[in-house]
């Protein structure tokens, strides 16, 4: 936990640091919450935070040791309930100063003993009378010990006054006695004690926002004032009305010179629905504003006091879940309770960052104005059955009628369960009683929405709520039969174990794997561990919250969001719906997502956070018909535009609670599952539809079936054997295929999941020490550039040794390779035998010979390499091709990496190389069920083993289609079902003996078909053989061989800039201190560059073109997926092209 508030710090904004840090500004520790941090972490949260001032609500004994030897100065208070017994006794006041200040004074620095706490906004006259006493018993104690440095006060709220507008009319309350509010004045005059006042601007502002300028109660600076008709003082702001109309009231009693102190002020970063301007954007707003005013020098103070120092407590600490009423009373807090700070605009300072405070650092918000639609108070919690049924009792017995309608034979009799009448209770008993304060909170048992969730309460307009006893339309309800088999029971249909959709594997995995963890999210707010069994449920609550909200099975909704577990269980939750998830990445463009959106005819969104949804809005709303919004990460606060305001938006939260809330009352009403008719989903319906990545042309919806995804399932484990309790490490993009079905397959498996990003992908691979790594080759190219940097960089005897025993390791390995016969051939003829026997033990001995050198070299080089990237067991390499020399290099230092291939359309693995059988070079042997041949591209006859061709594929896992789009389908799927990869390639012939005897039937790929570039001399040449060369080089970032209709090849390269300019440094070229290198010079060095890595190809590169941006996803040279689009980077730099031809002709 101690890490944990250490990075809270490390976040914490800085509006702490200003607050805490002041000597005249502190913080409420209120503790009223059953999941906070503990005192020992909160004072240690305070301390980093340089914290001035505390304020507790008690003097616990803990919370005060642990505050001693700090620098902390410590405000303590006297409950109410104590009041009127230390008033009657000094002796009970000095035992509670010698039991509350004694036994912690001095060390813990107590400064301020507050009596009571708001006393005058109850109504016991007792405790009124009593209040000065007790202060006075407390100040002589205090004085007995010769302590003269502790302050007694006692803090008020703002109903004490009766009137505080203008403030100039301000005076106490009429029902308190003039006896004790002068008592109490005097007293405080008298030990130069401060009038402690509770002031929160947000309350006068919501309950009249028409008429009071947000701006105004904010303490935005701007042209809004207000001018006292009767003292002719000029207010800027609503705090310095609301205490110049104390220091008025003061003054009415004869009282100038008392000091204020705002014991309590902020501004509620949530609340209810009914709650105006309750958000995270003025909270940072307020909090912000009012350090910059009370740590102002000179101090400002107010119109009435001018230059008068006002300390203040900001209100407070942590949000506190367990307080009572509104929601703005769980939502005061500058952390929540994991330690984290809410509001993260504020500079180390604690002032609003220039020049526009929060504007540019937290979305404008959208509550600002009254909600003037229905909202119901419903069920929030059904896992509290026991409570539940209590306060069900409480707000039947209590509203005076509130539950007549309940009765059997009434509208809301049915369905009869503890959760669909609380639900119906709330609402009424609310919507009776919330004009008297009456809230929407039932113990915590009940939330504010805007949707009924039964489809059946309206409120009329006497404020009663009824039930439509229309009779409703019997509605079909699709469903996963092995996921929710609990609703098979009674409607005719047969139960099940086996899978016949994708949602299917949840119930499984969650009877077998129960409590172990299935996933773990660090990086998200709130960051997530679930295990399997909380896996399952969620999707369930999701799944049935989209119903609820209306999603109907086989309609269209698009997903675009990234990776995170809320992706997993909105994926899964929609499939579970019987309707299909469109899915895409946030980085996509609008108008690709608008293509996508438009082209599937999806009907709602589930969006990544607020920033998605901001991004794409104004677009969307205009050109697209959206039913519903549905947001995975973020608070609905954040949204700037609301380009459709009659579309609903939901929260994660809002929408897993829904679907909870239904499913409980499905469980314990038939009559409410009889208002469905009940079919399960088909294997062959369609799942989601995946929009390729579109390296040329726009992108295609495939059809994915359940089928399909459950192959890959099914029979994935042949490649990754993965047991229960393997950590994998997940960092593709979800919609991505490849990382989709894996996903899918490894939670049948019982591992844990980790989720991470490029980002951090090197520090959690030494983080979690993951069994296996899922991902494309630009991560193991990237590991690899690091691990050849490191070793570039190294003294120059650890870079001749590690480089030393890598060359004796690739020498190893390659023999290895030989006598265990996982060699490439093409040749159908099988060598001799005793050419077979020779080449066997000439490859024998050399391992022999090279074996102690190589196991030297992994336990001085290696291991260190292996703790570094963890992978113990295997990374599997896939969506894309696999440079031979990054195969080779993680081959030689004891990594495995198993290359694998597919393309979305076949869901997406047909191929992959096993553990047992791992041929370098190759794509392995094909899936079960799965049949690869290569054809003749121009015949379209089947090709021998051997034969180069195009690759063709037939399968369970072969798409369904492309959606919409028949003449697509039938180009890509012949009438025998084989799939045209696309890619050129040929098929190991088998032999029984010699260096290939293990190798028969693996698949070698050898470029892209349409990659292929024609020379004016009518030669063939694949351009992937010459980049995959080519980029071993550390001075090559990316590359494009070019040449169409040329004579000979080209090449666009952009260059590693660093690199460069140090070979360039190394062989003289410029000087040492030289930061630039001319375009010429780098021409210059990347042409040796090509000759020495590309030497070994059948065609050499001619004239450069050396680029200084790097294609990227953002620019559209790259795919989502992080494939170069050649053919938008040829037409792209067309012109520089034709350039580069005629100057080198």
């Amino acid at each position: 936990m101690k890490t944990i508030f250490a990075l809270s710090l490390c976040y914490l904004l800085s509006l702490s640091y200003a607050l805490l840090g002041s000597d005249k500004l502190g913080i409420n520790y209120g503790r009223i919450g059953n999941n906070l941090p503990s005192p020992f972490q909160s004072i240690e949260l305070l301390e980093s935070m340089k914290a001035g001032h505390v304020k507790l609500y008690d003097s616990d004994p803990e919370v005060l040791k642990l505050l001693s030897g700090t620098n902390i100065h410590v405000s303590i208070m006297v409950a109410n309930d104590q009041i009127c017994r230390l008033a009657s006794n000094q002796s009970e006041a000095n035992l509670w100063v010698h039991h509350n200040v004694l036994a912690y004074y001095p060390s813990t620095k107590i400064r301020f003993v507050l009596v009571g706490n708001e006393v005058f906004s109850y109504n016991d006259r007792h405790i009124w009378a009593d209040l000065v006493p007790a202060m006075r018993n407390i100040k002589k104690s205090l004085n007995l010990h010769d302590i003269h440095n502790i302050k007694v006060g006692t803090p008020v709220a703002m109903d004490v006054l009766e009137s505080s507008f203008p403030p100039s009319s301000g005076r106490f309350r009429s029902n308190i006695p003039m006896e004790v509010m002068t008592s109490l004045m005097k007293f405080l005059n008298g030990t130069r004690s401060f009038f402690f006042l509770d002031v929160y601007p947000y309350f006068p502002w919501s309950q009249n926002p028409t008429n009071i300028s947000l701006d105004f109660a904010l303490l935005n600076q701007g042209n809004r004032t207000y001018i006292d008709p009767d003292s002719g003082l000029i207010y800027t702001n609503l705090l310095d009305q609301m205490i110049d109309s104390v220091y008025f009231a003061m003054q009415k009693l004869g009282f100038d010179n008392v000091m204020i102190a705002i014991a309590e002020t902020g501004w509620p970063h949530e609340g209810d629905i009914d709650q105006p301007g309750a958000n995270n954007y003025n909270a940072a707003t307020y909090l912000c504003n009012l350090a910059a005013k009370m740590s102002s020098d000179p101090p400002l103070g107010t119109p009435a006091k001018p230059g008068v120092d006002i300390h203040t407590f900001i209100f407070s600490l942590y949000d506190e879940n367990q307080k009572p009423g509104p929601g703005t009373e769980r939502h005061w807090g500058m952390l929540n309770n994991r330690g984290r700070p809410i509001h993260k605009t504020m500079d180390l300072a604690g002032s609003c960052p220039a020049p526009d405070g929060v504007k540019g650092y937290l979305a404008k918000p959208v509550n600002n104005r009254p909600y003037r639609g229905k909202i119901w108070c419903v069920v929030g919690s059904a896992t509290r059955l026991v409570e539940l049924a209590a306060a069900l009792d409480f707000a039947c017995r209590n509203g005076n009628g509130t539950c007549d309608e309940l009765a059997p034979g009434k509208s809301c009799y049915e369905p009869v369960s503890v959760i669909a009448h609380a639900s119906y209770a709330f609402s009424s008993y609310w919507a009776k009683f919330r004009g008297d304060g009456a809230s929407c909170f039932f113990n915590g048992l009940a939330v504010q929405t805007t949707v009924d969730p039964t489809g059946r309460f309206f409120v009329s307009r006497s404020q009663r709520v009824y039930c439509d006893s229309q009779t409703k339309e019997v509605r079909t309800r699709k469903f996963s039969p092995v996921l929710e088999s609990e609703l098979v029971s009674g409607n005719e249909i047969l139960p099940s174990n086996e899978w016949k959709t994708v949602p299917d594997i949840w119930r499984t995995s969650a009877e077998k794997f129960g409590d172990r963890v299935a996933l773990v999210d660090p990086y998200h707010d709130p960051p997530t561990n679930m295990t399997y069994k909380e896996l399952e449920q969620e999707i369930l609550n999701f799944c049935e919250g989209l119903r609820v909200i209306g999603l109907k099975p086989e309609e269209k909704l698009a997903l675009f969001a990234d990776n995170s577990c809320r992706w997993l269980v909105s994926d899964q939750g929609i499939m579970a719906t019987g309707a299909i998830n469109v899915v895409r990445g946030t980085r996509s463009s609008v108008e690709e997502l608008l293509q996508i959106y438009n082209h599937s005819e999806s009907v709602a969104l589930v969006v990544d956070d607020p920033v998605m949804y901001n991004r794409i809005s104004e677009t969307f709303g205009s050109q697209t018909t959206v039913r519903f919004i549905v947001l995975l990460w973020g608070e609905k606060t954040n949204i700037i535009n609301e380009a459709a305001p009659e579309v609903p938006i939901y929260s994660y939260k809002e929408l897993i609670d829904l679907g909870r809330q239904s499913r409980e009352a499905l469980r314990h009403s038939e009559d409410a599952r009889r208002q469905f008719t009940y079919e399960t989903i088909s294997s062959d319906d369609i799942a989601t539809l995946v929009y390729t990545s579109g390296t040329t042309g726009n992108p295609k919806g495939v059809m994915l079936t359940h089928k399909n995804l459950l192959h890959q399932i099914n029979n994935l484990w042949d490649i990754v054997p993965a047991v229960p309790g393997d950590r994998f490490l997940s960092m593709l993009p979800p919609w991505h295929a490849y990382e989709r079905a894996c996903e899918y397959f490894i939670f049948t498996h019982g591992i844990e999941h980790v989720y991470t990003s490029v980002k951090n992908l090197r520090d959690d691979l030494r983080r979690y020490q993951p069994h296996y790594v899922i991902s494309v080759p630009l991560v193991y190219e990237t590991l690899y550039s690091a691990i050849q940097k490191q070793i570039r960089t190294s003294s120059a005897v650890r870079k001749l040794v590690a480089l030393l025993f890598l060359n004796i390791s690739f020498k190893y390995m390659e023999a290895r390779r030989i006598y265990e016969g996982k060699c490439l051939t093409r040749n159908l003829e099988q060598p001799s035998h005793l050419s077979a026997v020779f080449d066997w033990l000439w490859a024998r001995t050399v391992s022999l010979i090279l074996w102690p050198l190589h196991a030297l070299a992994k336990k001085i080089v290696y291991t260190k390499i292996h703790s570094a990237i963890g992978i113990s067991k295997a990374g599997i390499s896939g969506g894309g091709s696999l440079a031979p020399h990054i195969d080779k290099f993680f081959e030689a230092i004891g990594v495995t990496v198993q290359n694998g291939y597919g393309l979305t359309e076949s869901s997406p693995v047909v191929a992959a190389r096993r553990l047992n059988c791992n041929v370098l070079g190759s794509i392995g042997h094909p899936l079960k069920y799965t049949e690869i041949k290569v054809f003749d591209p121009e015949t379209d006859a089947v090709l021998p083993h051997g034969s180069k061709g195009i690759v063709k594929v037939r399968g369970p896992q072969v798409m369904k289609g492309y959606y919409k789009n028949l003449s697509a389908t039938k180009q890509a799927i012949d009438e025998d079902g084989w799939l045209n990869t696309g890619d050129i390639g040929w098929i190991c012939p088998p032999h029984s003996r010699g260096r290939s005897r293990q190798s028969g039937g693996v698949i070698v790929l050898e470029g892209r078909a349409k990659d292929t570039i024609v020379l004016s001399t009518g030669e063939n040449v694949e351009p992937a053989e010459i980049e995959e060369a080519a980029l071993r080089s550390s001075l090559i970032q990316q590359i494009v061989v070019i040449g169409q209709d040329q004579r000979r090849l080209g090449a666009i390269i952009v260059p590693n800039k660093e690199e460069i300019i140090l070979e360039a440094k190394r062989s003289s070229e410029v000087e040492a201190d030289a930061t630039e290198l001319s375009k010429q010079k780098q021409i210059n060095l990347l042409h040796k560059e090509l000759i020495k890595w590309t030497s070994g190809c059948s065609f050499q590169v001619g004239p450069i073109l050396v680029l200084d941006d790097p294609f990227t996803i953002d620019s559209g040279l790259m795919t989502p997926t992080m494939k170069i689009r050649r053919d938008q980077v040829v037409s792209l730099y067309k012109e520089q092209i034709d350039n580069l031809y005629k100057g080198s002709a």
